[in-house]
Parts: structure tokens; sequence; C-alpha cells
């Protein structure tokens, strides 16, 4: 990396499994190493980004993101306050709340206007989700089933994908939760892809509760579009893609 950069750090990621009506999806133990922060990328799209990538070095992904914020969870720390994302809560030597991009992304898949919709029981209580492509880079790696996401609190993770698993409305203390989430259903075709996709990305905002900044995952924009305060968190080495395995009869 540059001498500029951001200090590197080795995040351990842990093998996972996500199993759904769709298939089961698993990613092996890998280590990667990481910057400790992000690095700005202002007025540049996801496509940019990638094609300015030296040899080596590439994009985070969003289950590295959560690799990251599950280290201090299971520690009992509280990942809005950890150095890890620093740059999201304006603590970043800029002082701006800056947007992350990662390199995986959501596609609708071919066909439709919008992802197909399911209800799915996950611990006994039915959830609405609906059907994505889960992209890495360029590449198609799998399949999920994603929750419905208008600012819902998150209560469980796609550790796999780096996703929500479930949401939820409830209104619930500050003190009790740590992430919410976003999603656009209705995505516009993507002039560089051909195709419906949205990137997932990171940053942080206000809850409504007003206590404090929350960390949000959202898969709302275009990997086309480009903002003043994006950026991203460089990565040394290859990444260990997962596996997809999908269940042979149709969905219904």
């Amino acid at each position: 990396m540059a001498t500029n950069a951001p200090a590197q750090i080795l995040l351990h990621v842990q093998p996972a499994e996500y199993r759904s009506r769709l298939g089961t999806a698993r990613q092996s133990p890998y280590d990667a190493r990481v910057a400790s922060g992000l690095t700005p990328t202002t007025d540049k799209t996801f496509y940019q980004i990638q094609e300015s990538m030296p040899n080596g070095q590439r994009m985070s992904t969003a289950a590295e993101e959560l690799a990251g914020q599950l280290y201090e969870e299971i520690r009992g720390n509280d990942p809005r306050e950890a150095a890890f994302f620093d740059n999201l809560f304006g603590r970043g030597p800029a002082r701006k709340h800056m947007w992350q991009w990662t390199s995986t992304g959501l596609r609708v898949p071919a066909g439709l206007e919008a992802p197909k919709s399911y209800n799915e029981v996950i611990d006994g209580k039915v959830h609405e989700v609906y059907h994505f492509i889960v992209l890495e880079g360029d590449k198609e790696v799998g399949e999920a089933l994603v929750p419905i996401g208008n600012g819902q609190i998150l209560t469980s993770w796609n550790e796999v994908h780096g996703i929500p698993r479930t949401t939820t409305d409830e209104n619930l203390p500050y003190h009790e939760h740590t992430t919410h989430w976003y999603v656009n259903l209705t995505p516009l075709v993507d002039p560089v892809s051909g195709k419906r996709d949205v990137a997932v990305e990171r940053r942080s905002d206000w809850h409504y509760d007003g206590h404090g900044r929350c960390l949000y995952v959202y898969a709302d924009d275009a990997r086309s579009d480009s903002a003043w305060d994006d950026g991203f968190r460089p990565v040394q080495g290859s990444l260990v893609l997962p596996s997809f395995e999908k269940i042979a009869k149709s969905m219904t």
C-alpha cells in the first residue's frame, strides 16, 4: 500500500454458513491484511475505484467489514465506538462522516424489475424477504434472501455475505442495538453493468430517538454513483470467495 495509507491490521474472517430456501452458502476461514482506516475517494464511482486499484490490493467486502464488527461485539464492545469504524463516525483525520464502498453488491435477477418477495420462517417467526443475487466485484457469487430495510434495526446476520439476515421495526432503546439496514427494492439499470445493481455500503447516521449515531448498512445506491465523502478500506491479498449450493426445486 502507499506510504500515506492507514496502518494495517490482521483481520480473521471466521467460517460461516448461511442457509435459506435458496440453498446453502459457506465461507471458509481466512486472514486478510486490511487497513485500519478508510482511504477517501472524492467523487469516484465504485468502478473507478476498482479500475485504479494497484496490483495486490482490493476493496474490502461487506463480510470483512462485518468480521470487524463481530470482533468487537463478541468481546462485549460497542462497535459504534471501535477505532475500526472511526471514519464512519467522523473521528478520522478528515473529521467527516464518510460513506464506505465495499466490493459487495446486490443484483435483481435477470428479467425482473424488482426482486421477488417471499415469507420465510426464521427462528419461529415469519419474515418478509427478497431474492437478490450477491456480487463480489463484477462476479456473481451466490444468492440471498434479504430482509426489508427502511431503517429497520438489524437483529441477525448472513455472515457469509456480510448483509442482514433479519430485521425488526421495533423502537428498541439506543443501548440495545447498534446497526440499521436500508435496501432499494426497485433499483434502476446500472449504466455500466447493464443490470439492476446496488452497492452494499456502510455509514453512520442518527438513530430516530436522537440519542446518537448508529452504524448503517446501505444497499441503496448505484455503483455508478459518487459523492464527495466516499471512501473504501484497502485490503492486501486475494479474496476467498464463498461457495453456494443451490436447491434444485424452484421456490414457491
